[in-house]
């Protein structure tokens, strides 16, 4: 009796084949484990340096700000004093 399934094959050298091929899936699989994990890493470190950076730059604006705030109060109160020629711009 003939044992040849597909194309010709034994069960033997279909079976090799499968063995192989889940083999490289394996392999395939788990580099791409690998890399999917390294990609989460580096976006992380991203995330936490864009989150630094942005801490940062709040920190060195907050200041700017508050001047802002003053100077355009200052402007303001000056500008009310009867004989000053200030021009008051609102936003």
């Amino acid at each position: 009796m003939d044992r040849n399934t597909h194309d010709g094959m034994d069960d033997s050298s279909l079976q090799d084949q499968v063995l192989e091929q889940w083999k490289y899936l394996e392999k395939n699989t788990s580099q791409l484990s690998y890399t999917i994990r390294k990609v989460r890493e580096s976006l992380g470190n991203i995330c936490d340096k864009i989150l630094a950076t942005e801490s940062k730059l709040e920190q060195l604006t907050t200041p700017l700000h508050a001047s802002a705030r003053e100077v355009l109060v200052e402007s303001q109160r000056m500008g009310e004093q009867p004989g000053n020629k200030v021009a008051v711009v609102n936003k």
